[in-house]
C-alpha cells in the first residue's frame, strides 16, 4: 500500500502530466438499501472529536448527533472518558452545551443528580434512595485518541481501532492534526438521505465546489478512501505545501487539511429518515484563523438537502456505494 509521502510524489507527477489518477470505477453489487441499518454505524470506531476540546483536567465535550448523547470528559486523573449523556435517575440530560473547561463535576437540571469528571454518582436529593453498590454512575463509552482524534469503540464493534484503520493510520498521522485546536464547531440535523450526503464527502469534485481546481489522485484503501488534490496553477514542487488531503473513513467521516486548517466532517443516520451532521474547523498554531473555506464547505453540507442527487457518479462514490452495499449483507 503506498505511503502518505508517496501520494504526494504521485499527486506531483500527476500535476507534471495534468492529469488525474483515480480508482477503478467498480459498480455497486446491488443498490443501498435506505434507510441504511443502524448497525452500520456501531460496526466499527466512531470518530468523535478533536481531543483538544478535553486537553485538561475537567475538559469535556458533547456529541450529539449519533441518535445516542454523549460525552467525553478529561478527568484530574488524565484519563480521557466517554459516557451517555444520560442521568441515571430518569433519563435526563446531564450537560447542555457543546464543550467546556475546568469543570469539577456535572448536574442533571432535572431533579439535581450530580456527577464527578469519573463519571461517579456524587450526590442525589434523596441519598437514601440510591444504593451505591449498584453502579448508578453515568453509563460508560470506551474511548481512545489517536493522532489528535478522539474515537468511541462501540461494544457492538466487529474489529479493532488498528485493524480498521489498517494502513491509513499513517495517512492520519502525517496530517499531523495534534498540533491544531478547534475554533469552530457546528452540528446539525437535516431531512436528507444519509447516503447522499456519505456521497458528497467523497465526491471531490462537487466537495471542492464545481470541478476540482486541479490533478488529483484518489484511491480506495480497504474499507476507506484518501484523495490529495493540487490547486490549479500548482508546479510539481509546491504540491506538498500547497495540496487539499482528504481521508474519507467508512462510513461516514471526512477529514480535510489544506494549509493551515483541516476539517472534520461526521454524518450520522438518525431516526425518523434525519441525518445529523457534525463539522470541526482545526487551526494549525500560528496560521491566521481564516474559517472561509471551512465555512464553504458547511455551506455545501446544507446544500445537499435541496439538491438532487447527481446521476453521474464519480468513482469514490461508486466505491462508497459498494463498500456500503458490502457492508450491509455482511450486517445480515
Amino acid at each position: 500500500m503506498p505511503a502518505p509521502t508517496d501520494l504526494m510524489e504521485r499527486l506531483a507527477a500527476a500535476v507534471e502530466r495534468g492529469e488525474d489518477v483515480l480508482p477503478e470505477a467498480a459498480e455497486e453489487p446491488h443498490e443501498v438499501p435506505e434507510p441504511v441499518p443502524p448497525g452500520l454505524f456501531v460496526a466499527q470506531p466512531v470518530p468523535l472529536g478533536h481531543g483538544s476540546l478535553a486537553a485538561g483536567g475537567g475538559d469535556w465535550f458533547t456529541h450529539s448527533v449519533t441518535g445516542a448523547p454523549l460525552l467525553v470528559v478529561r478527568g484530574y486523573d488524565g484519563a480521557l472518558r466517554g459516557f451517555l449523556n444520560v442521568c441515571r435517575h430518569q433519563g435526563g440530560r446531564v450537560v447542555a452545551g457543546e464543550h467546556g473547561t475546568g469543570a469539577s463535576g456535572f448536574r442533571c437540571t432535572n431533579h439535581d443528580w450530580s456527577y464527578d469528571t469519573t463519571g461517579r454518582l456524587v450526590g442525589a436529593p434523596e441519598p437514601d434512595d440510591v444504593d451505591p453498590t449498584e453502579g448508578v454512575g453515568l453509563y460508560p463509552v470506551p474511548v481512545t485518541e489517536r493522532h489528535g482524534l478522539v474515537f468511541a469503540l462501540p461494544s457492538t464493534a466487529k474489529v479493532s481501532l488498528d485493524a480498521w484503520l489498517g494502513s491509513l493510520d499513517a495517512d492520519l498521522a502525517a496530517l499531523d492534526l495534534g498540533a491544531c485546536r478547534v475554533e469552530r464547531l457546528r452540528e446539525r440535523t437535516r431531512s436528507v438521505s444519509w447516503i447522499d450526503l456519505a456521497s458528497l464527502l467523497v465526491d471531490v469534485p462537487r466537495l471542492l465546489g464545481g470541478q476540482a481546481p486541479g490533478p488529483m489522485v484518489h484511491e480506495v484503501v480497504g474499507p476507506h478512501q484518501r484523495f490529495a488534490v493540487a490547486p490549479a496553477g500548482t508546479a510539481p514542487e509546491e504540491v506538498a505545501a500547497r495540496a487539499v488531503r482528504g481521508l474519507f473513513l467508512f462510513p461516514s467521516t471526512l477529514v480535510l487539511a489544506r494549509a493551515g486548517q483541516a476539517s472534520l466532517v461526521g454524518a450520522f443516520r438518525q431516526q425518523g429518515g434525519l441525518v445529523g451532521w457534525r463539522h470541526e474547523i482545526l487551526v494549525r498554531p500560528g496560521a491566521p484563523a481564516d474559517l472561509a473555506a471551512g465555512v464553504t464547505l458547511e455551506q455545501r453540507l446544507f446544500a445537499v438537502e435541496s439538491e438532487r442527487p447527481s446521476r453521474t457518479r464519480s468513482p469514490g462514490v461508486r466505491a462508497l456505494r459498494g463498500q456500503v452495499a458490502r457492508a450491509v449483507v455482511a450486517l445480515g
